[in-house]
């Protein structure tokens, strides 16, 4: 098995530092990172001990020939950079999303096929340990058959933290509600067709919602999002003789008439950031069948319809 070894960073700051203790955990030399920032550049040197630091990405990758890129950058940038990236045919682990839409995506869907380029991105909760041995204690995803997502951002913070204006903002659906989204379509399975409602409060940015309808594999689903009482995430799934609950997303609860079994995340989510490190264990052994940029797309193409019908 072909094993990525020497990997590279596009993109230093506090997500890009819990890839860094995954990768390193797993025998990966963190040879490089590019940052548009010399401070930061500085800091990637000081603090995680990277020995190369560059502000121009193509001459990174250029000089340290990597086995493979991970990618951090502002989900504002992230569709550039893969475009300028994919093309040297380097194994891609990119943050979410892809771009800020679905013609985005599915541009870069095509121009990775056209280089060959693996491409997985960085959708963590896919890989909770909860979720599996969950899905696992109810005989597989084929036995879901209602699906409820509780999701919620809070914009005044994301405006404090991270500066974003008008037009960054009416682009979080694809920034940071794509978790919620992508889990409802990865348990739910495709959305072609649903109902929305959203409410008419008049205050800026506090964007709150009901989807709902059946998957085309006829599971019932329902996702609520709330802007404006940012609570911690939820997520319900019912089968036949059981429902299973997330919450907090890393633990589940499941119920079968008066029992309870309670799922508890195993010690690689308790000692890393949840789902990163089976994350970067299927990137750095290049085992992503069902985990590259066509597995998203349904989540892309579900994440604009939200995104439209907010505006």
């Amino acid at each position: 098995m072909t094993m990525l070894k020497r990997i590279v960073l596009i993109g230093y700051g506090n997500i890009a530092q819990k890839h860094i203790e995954v990768l390193r955990s797993l025998g990966c030399e963190i040879v490089a990172s590019c940052n548009r920032s010399k401070e930061m550049n500085e800091l990637a040197r000081l603090q995680s001990g990277i020995p190369e630091t560059y502000t121009d990405y193509h001459q990174m990758i250029k000089q340290t020939t990597p086995d493979g890129i991970v990618i951090c950058v502002s989900f504002l940038q992230m569709s550039k950079v893969l475009k300028d990236v994919i093309p040297y045919k380097i194994p891609i682990l990119a943050e979410k999303p892809s771009g800020t839409s679905y013609k985005e995506h599915i541009e870069l869907q095509q121009l990775s096929a056209e280089h060959n380029t693996s491409v997985m991105l960085g959708l963590n909760r896919r890989h909770y340990s909860v979720f599996a041995k969950a899905i696992a204690e109810i005989g597989g995803k084929d036995k879901i058959t209602t699906v409820l997502v509780e999701w919620s951002e809070d914009p005044e913070k994301l405006i404090s933290n991270k500066g974003y204006g008008h037009d960054e903002l009416s682009k979080l659906t694809f920034g940071y509600t794509i978790h919620g989204i992508d889990i409802l379509t990865t348990l739910a399975g495709k959305i072609s067709k649903y109902h929305f409602i959203k409410s008419e409060h008049k205050l800026p940015y506090n964007w709150i919602y009901n989807l709902s309808g059946i998957s085309e594999k006829g599971v019932v689903f329902n996702l609520n999002c709330s802007w404006d009482n940012p609570v911690p995430w939820r997520v319900v799934i019912y089968c036949k003789d059981a429902r299973v609950e997330f919450a907090p997303l890393e633990n589940a609860v499941i119920t079968r008439g008066k029992t309870k079994l309670i799922v508890e995340a195993d010690d690689k989510d308790k000692n890393f950031k949840a789902g990163f490190i089976r994350q970067a264990q299927l990137f750095v052994e290049q085992n992503i069948n069902g985990y590259e940029l066509s597995s998203c797309t349904d989540t892309m193409w579900l994440a604009e319809e939200i995104n439209n019908q907010l505006q």
